[in-house]
């Protein structure tokens, strides 16, 4: 959306845990991870993406918003994208997230929700046929990934546990 001057307006969306969003550029996505994973699709031809926030592989019926799961929210985000006019034969995929949040480095592994979901979300994307292009996945480290619809870039930054991002502008890491 070009302003009077020439400059872009660029809308910013953060997913929340458990979201997900479709749009078309000029939008940047944002989403910030521990052990969920955040899967971003994008049509290059058309400049149309989605970002999903995956908070456990499989749903199950007493738990709610099915929005959470890979596999209830990959084929609607795909589906939704579809709808839009995106093509599933030219959607590339970007992941990152995922890591083990619950046990410290060098001991042992509590619960690895990071791993399940990170083999979740490879599996339905590639029986899909969607290639992915980037996996920022496991690890110990929370993470911030913010998806550029009109580039196409993902940008995947590593929170020290010494930094606060969440004061002020909530767009300032």
């Amino acid at each position: 959306m070009s302003q009077p001057d020439g400059s872009v307006n660029i809308k910013k969306i953060d997913v929340g845990i458990g979201e997900y969003a479709v749009d078309r550029s000029p939008v940047i996505f944002r989403t910030v991870l521990g052990s969920c994973v955040s899967l971003s699709l994008y049509d290059p031809l058309i400049l149309m993406g989605g970002m999903a926030h995956i908070v456990l592989p499989q749903f199950f019926k007493s738990s709610g918003k099915e929005d959470r799961f890979a596999d209830k929210v990959i084929p609607k985000m795909i589906k939704d994208l579809e709808s839009g006019g995106a093509r599933r034969d030219r959607l590339v995929a970007r992941m990152a997230g995922g890591a083990n949040m619950y046990s410290k480095p060098g001991g042992p592994v509590l619960f690895d929700v990071g791993n399940s979901n990170i083999k979740a979300v490879k599996k339905i994307v590639t029986d899909y046929d969607i290639p992915i292009l980037s996996n920022i996945c496991g690890g110990q480290v929370a993470r911030i990934m913010t998806f550029d619809l009109s580039t196409g870039r993902v940008r995947v930054d590593e929170i020290k546990p010494e930094v606060s991002f969440m004061k002020g502008d909530k767009w300032k890491v």
